[in-house]
């Protein structure tokens, strides 16, 4: 904000000043996060008493007294655990392989020392925010915090007194009344003004426009998506137009790890199962008993290999580990013995490579572009006309987890198979398997059918390649996201309740009832009819 630019003597920030610099950046930074780094300008933002230095409850149930007099009494521990730093005398450091147990008067000195790092490191220009206002009590003035006060007397020379956070407070008042809404509406303006014009638009009904994870015009280079991304995209489509468009990916640290090292090594058992000379294709069927054994070796050869690594590191091989192995080979079995008991196919891939990427015409003006591996393909009648060499194809999508798998014959009162598969690809269920079905139907096959398999499922037909193709609209629609970069977004950022991703970059809420409203304008093919309605 201005006031606080002027307030500690810093130069203000114009487009210009940030256009004309070639490595010119914005960043949104915890305090931790930016101190290191040489900056040429810095805002700290809430500067409140009871907003900032926040510490952590991790030792709440030991008390500050505690800590003091553990800290007094083992006073040769402490020792052996520290030594000199690299400055010299008067410099301590912790040795490697030991630790202190600091209480809330150290972590406030350390958090202290973060943000005067950080004052050191500006080159142009610092600015400060505090609210005047308690957000636990509205009707209470928030004290201001020790550093803005230090910022505040070290600039004027004088103390932040409640006549002085009034007066700024009026400032900031006056100069948000100085622009005007016609400026905000600038593409090239930075204001606040900008800002806030960017916040009304999101929240007007209408359909997703520039600041809604929406390009403004065509991308200038082609877009290919992962089949994954695809299915994400119906469900979190904020966060996948960010990994494509902005190369940003969420940190998702709440994802089960067993469950992602089940999966992977699952996986690659059963490809390098049917490796041949360093080649996946097509083998027999017949040779399905092979492949369980191969399976196994595989298994056991890798649970040698991480043994060997623990032996030489003179540790154990843990029972926990032991257990989850056994179960991704109990899994990586089970799939292949439910190949092993067909009989009416005579040939079997794994871990099948599309193009890279695959074209799948939908229309003359229109080609989907995707990338993928399809985990298993059954095949039979062999054709030269086929680029995949077969007519007759079983595409399986095979996880390792409890995902059900899909059923067209279980309807509801006045429901079809076709209205039900639909609704399957709208909430992000099956877009995987059907994206397949239509990249092998464009390779030359002719009759595709599909199973989403689980360890604890048959295997058979769960839907066919008829059921993709009647959904043209829908595949229309993932053409023209994929050509204008028009997502949206949809679902809610937090929940007190349940699981939702992480965004990888700083984002408002908006009402989800909003934005399915939105999401419908925007997408109306992703919509069913009785919705509409």
């Amino acid at each position: 904000m201005r006031w606080l630019r002027e307030l500690l003597g810093a130069p203000t920030l114009e487009r210009d000043d940030l256009g004309s610099h070639p490595y010119a950046r914005v960043h949104l930074l915890a305090y931790g996060d930016a101190q290191g780094q040489p900056w040429s300008h810095l805002i700290f933002a809430g500067l409140n008493d009871e907003a900032w230095p926040a510490l952590n409850d991790e030792l709440a149930f030991i008390r500050d007294e505690q800590i003091d007099e553990l800290n007094h009494q083992n006073k040769t521990l402490n020792r052996r655990a520290s030594k000199r730093g690299r400055q010299g005398e008067g410099h301590w450091s912790v040795r490697e392989g030991k630790t202190l147990l600091l209480g809330r008067n150290e972590q406030r000195q350390i958090r202290r020392r973060q943000l005067f790092n950080l004052v050191e490191s500006v080159s142009a220009g610092i600015a400060a925010s505090a609210s005047l206002y308690s957000e636990a009590l509205p009707s209470r003035i928030a004290n201001p915090s020790e550093f803005f006060s230090w910022l505040y007397f070290n600039t004027h020379g004088r103390g932040v007194s409640q006549q002085t956070l009034h007066s700024l407070e009026q400032q900031s008042r006056d100069w948000l009344k100085d622009w005007s809404p016609v400026d905000a509406q600038k593409v090239d303006s930075i204001s606040v003004g900008r800002t806030g014009y960017a916040f009304d638009a999101r929240r007007q009904l209408r359909p997703a426009g520039e600041y809604e994870f929406a390009l403004r015009r065509q991308p200038d280079r082609e877009k290919s998506l992962r089949v994954t991304q695809w299915e994400q995209a119906l469900r979190w489509p904020a966060i996948v137009w960010m990994d494509i468009f902005l190369g940003v990916e969420p940190d998702d640290d709440s994802s089960d790890a067993w469950a992602v090292a089940t999966g992977q090594w699952v996986h690659r058992w059963l490809a390098d199962s049917v490796r041949n000379g360093g080649q996946r294709k097509f083998i027999g069927v017949d040779r399905a008993d092979e492949i369980r054994e191969r399976i196994g070796k595989e298994a056991r050869e890798f649970r040698e290999l991480v043994a060997a690594v623990c032996s030489r590191r003179g540790k154990v091989l843990p029972d926990w580990w032991r257990s989850g192995w056994s179960n991704a080979l109990y899994i990586a079995d089970c799939l292949a013995a439910k190949v092993s008991d067909l009989h009416d196919w005579s040939e079997v891939a794994v871990e099948y490579s599309l193009g890279e990427p695959s074209l799948i015409p939908l229309s003359e003006n229109e080609t989907l572009r995707i990338r993928g591996r399809i985990d298993l393909i059954l095949a039979r009648r062999k054709s030269d006309q086929s680029q995949i060499g077969y007519e007759d194809l079983w595409v399986v999508d095979y996880k390792t987890g409890r995902q059900r798998g899909f059923s067209l014959k279980e309807l509801r009162k006045k429901d079809t198979p076709q209205r039900k598969f639909r609704k399957q690809l709208i909430e992000g269920r099956g877009v995987q398997l059907a994206l397949y079905a239509l990249a092998v139907h464009a390779l030359g096959a002719e009759h595709v059918q599909l199973t989403l398999l689980s360890p604890a499922e048959q295997l058979e037909p769960q839907f066919h390649l008829d059921d993709v193709l009647v959904q043209k609209d829908f595949w229309s629609e993932l053409h023209r996201m994929q050509e204008t970069g028009v997502f949206g977004m949809l679902g809610p950022v937090h929940t007190d309740f349940g699981f939702v991703r992480s965004y990888p970059l700083a984002t408002l809420p908006i009402d989800t009832d909003l934005l399915k409203e939105k999401w419908a304008l925007t997408h109306p093919a992703f919509v069913l009819e009785e919705e509409e309605k």
